[in-house]
């Protein structure tokens, strides 16, 4: 879907003409890199899933006390916006 957008935009100011062996070679291209994009991603949460199940209690921690943080300066906020 982003590509018949992305065409439709490209195309408002250049003129394509895809047919025959330049919409396969389009075609291709745009497979190839989907592919290649989804490998990378693939090694990536591989490598980062090791690493990352270590750390998610360090995390969830750091997340909760900054959640909390934000939860108590809003309700503070809110306290005093009504006494003023």
């Amino acid at each position: 879907m982003f590509w018949v957008f992305a065409l439709a935009t490209i195309s408002q100011y250049f003129e394509f003409q895809y047919m025959g062996l330049t919409l396969a070679g389009f075609l291709l291209g745009v497979f190839i890199g989907k592919l290649a994009a989804l490998c990378r991603f693939v090694v990536a949460s591989t490598y980062l899933r090791a690493w990352l199940q270590e750390s998610t209690t360090l995390v969830n921690r750091l997340m909760s006390g900054i959640l909390l943080f934000i939860g108590l300066t809003q309700g503070w906020n809110a306290v005093n916006s009504l006494v003023v």
